[in-house]
């Protein structure tokens, strides 16, 4: 379940008082139009801010030469098609980890080049 134009004032597991198996969530929020506020249980919670939909891509002096394939990791898929390529990862966020490990299984090399200081 998505909401929009809501705003999440708490989240927090639900007390049983002792240890259970069953555990639960509740979550709070607020309607930003009526202001209303509802409090809800839920079995899981998952928090997606969106901070990283926008691809944000790094200066490198001579990248604008680079004539093979340049992308980011908002775009990338699968490993697949980087079958027995030489493949270099730029960047040092968890996803750039991620799509590493995954290209080792079929590209020819994968080079990690990481960023020492915000873009």
């Amino acid at each position: 379940m998505i909401r929009f134009n809501t705003r999440v004032e708490y989240v927090g597991m639900l007390d049983y008082g002792v240890c259970s198996n069953d555990l639960k969530w509740v979550v709070r929020s607020k309607e930003k139009k009526s202001e209303k506020v509802v409090e809800e249980v839920f079995d899981a919670v998952v928090v997606a801010t969106g901070h990283y939909s926008q691809p944000r891509l790094p200066s490198i002096k001579g990248m604008d030469t680079w004539k093979r394939k340049q992308m980011h990791s908002h775009i990338y898929r699968t490993p697949e098609p980087f079958r027995s390529e030489v493949v270099v990862v730029v960047g040092n966020s968890l996803s750039g980890q991620d799509i590493s490990i995954e290209l080792m299984e079929v590209a020819k090399e994968v080079h990690e080049f990481k960023i020492s200081k915000h873009f």
